[in-house]
């Protein structure tokens, strides 16, 4: 059983438990298509032994993929690659935001200097380019389950906290065609009244 899934590291320790007991090999291998490199990459939690046995499985379904060492590691290291990918877009919602509601136009930061910027953040299309759960709700999540993981472990994630509910908020006044993670930055126009943008100008 490869898991390519996130989910709550909890669940995957459940899950290497249950293969067991079947004599059933079992991986995590929380797959992501969003790091600099080319093609989606799986970071894969389970033993030596099934790590080799299901490579060429794990040849057909990525690019590249690597062992982070036993179960849950895997998903403990996805979600803190979501924390970063969560992290460094709403701030750049903030950017744009901050930009826009004191009246320059954020578009440089892209066009001019060549950041990789949500052109969407923009735009203000927010629809999702594949069907499902959608980018925001899956950040939204995948924030949540880290969160969990830290307060039960006692680590500090502060910064996540204050994502998370930037996340959340936007996940509750988006609607069913808004799924892209972008619509992210609804949560700044609305802390912005930017409908009521023109009337202050």
């Amino acid at each position: 059983v490869v898991d390519a899934g996130t989910t709550r590291p909890e669940t995957s320790v459940a899950c290497e438990e249950r293969c067991v007991e079947a004599g059933v090999d079992f991986v995590e291998a929380p797959i992501t298509g969003g790091a600099p490199r080319e093609g989606y990459q799986m970071m894969v939690g389970g033993t030596e032994e099934r790590y080799d046995r299901v490579r060429d499985v794990l040849d057909a379904l990525c690019a590249d993929h690597v062992r982070i060492g036993p179960v849950p590691k895997a998903t403990v290291f996805k979600l803190g690659l979501q924390l970063r990918y969560a992290g460094h877009r709403a701030v750049d919602a903030e950017v744009v935001e901050f930009l826009r509601d004191n009246g320059v136009d954020p578009s440089p930061l892209a066009d001019f200097l060549g950041f990789d910027l949500w052109e969407r953040y923009l735009t203000g299309d927010f629809t999702q380019d594949l069907d499902g759960l959608g980018g925001l709700a899956i950040w939204s999540k995948d924030v949540g389950y880290a969160r969990e993981f830290a307060r039960e472990n006692g680590t500090a994630l502060p910064l996540a906290a204050v994502v998370h509910e930037a996340y959340e908020a936007a996940t509750r006044r988006s609607d069913e065609r808004e799924k892209h993670a972008a619509a992210l930055i609804s949560y700044w126009l609305a802390l912005n009244d930017a409908a009521d943008r023109s009337d202050r100008r």
